[in-house]
């Protein structure tokens, strides 16, 4: 009986060994299934609060309906991101924001601040991340840009993304649905073991069962939540001023006027340089100049009369 136990024990072992790394080859990171279109910046005010279900949603005109393939509801994880421009951001963001709640979802991040635009002017902006119904989301967009004054010149970009999850998610369902049968079978062997070394062998694999299946269980719910909310990153800029050309009056007095105080002006300047210049510069050049100017011509004289010396000594030379 004890053999029997044993090799039932080592058989549902290889058994889950290749369940979990076939689970595990096929697995997609679950980040991918929330991802936004765009990173979500860091937030000044976050809410944590999850508003239940029992909020009141408008009545949606058109919720598509996703086709089933093999009697299998289809799991498409969809997002959005949009940028507007609007007149007043700050408004347009605490709008915004209240949306989540209306179309059944919640605010995952919010920001404001100021920065600086073409115009070099110091204007609000306003960054969002909201979760809306997936089934709302066509509308919770239609509803962000109707809060523009102009959708085709005031939306900047709008992009909606689509990712289909069925496989994953069936695979994930079929592995959850294996692990339960296979402990439950673990669970009837444990009750048929008579020693303690089976019993230990049989709850160390139901142990190892139990965190597999919380983990899938925890991916099922995960990807659950993802698919019936749908993430939308909104960012919200100001309509920048127009530039306003300024006209000034045209006259030709004051021209005139203008001219005429330039040649006062400049007149005082000249008489100004001219006084400064005979006080305080002639003075010096009168003292020091003129000394230096007989000195000089002093000596030009000497060296005539040498060379007039010189020329006749050569000329009663030159006749003799």
């Amino acid at each position: 009986m004890k053999n029997k136990i044993l090799i039932t024990v080592f058989i549902i072992t290889l058994f889950l060994s290749g369940c979990k790394s076939k689970g595990q080859d096929n697995r997609v990171p679950l980040a991918e299934y929330y991802s936004t279109p765009y990173p979500e910046s860091t937030a000044e005010y976050a809410y944590d609060e999850i508003y239940s279900g029992s909020q009141e949603m408008p009545v949606s005109k058109s919720v598509s309906v996703l086709p089933q393939s093999d009697g299998v509801e289809r799991k498409i994880v969809k997002n959005a991101s949009i940028t507007i421009e609007v007149i007043d951001p700050i408004q347009a963001l605490n709008q915004i924001n209240s949306m989540a709640v209306q179309y059944g979802g919640y605010v995952v991040n919010s920001t404001n601040g100021q920065r600086y635009y073409q115009s070099e002017a110091l204007l609000p902006y306003g960054e969002t991340t909201i979760r809306v119904s997936a089934d709302y989301l066509d509308e919770a967009l239609q509803a962000i840009e109707s809060l523009t004054t102009d959708v085709e010149k005031h939306v900047s970009s709008k992009t909606i993304t689509g990712k289909d999850i069925t496989s994953d998610y069936v695979d994930s369902q079929s592995r959850l649905s294996s692990l339960e049968a296979t402990r439950k079978k673990l669970y009837e062997i444990m009750d048929t073991a008579e020693t303690a070394e089976e019993t230990l062998a049989v709850f160390h694999e139901i142990s190892d069962i139990e965190s597999q299946i919380e983990i899938l269980k925890g991916q099922i719910k995960f990807m659950d939540e993802s698919a019936a909310l749908s993430s939308i990153y909104v960012i919200i800029n100001p309509i920048p001023p127009e530039k306003i050309i300024e006209t000034h009056d045209w006259a030709i007095k004051p021209i005139l006027n203008n001219a005429v105080q330039l040649l006062i002006d400049f007149g005082q300047l000249l008489a100004e340089i001219l006084t400064y210049f005979v006080i305080a510069v002639l003075p010096f050049i009168v003292v020091i100049g003129l000394p230096i100017f007989f000195i000089v011509r002093a000596v030009r004289k000497k060296n005539k009369r040498k060379e007039k010396i010189n020329t006749e000594v050569s000329d009663l030379l030159k006749h003799e």
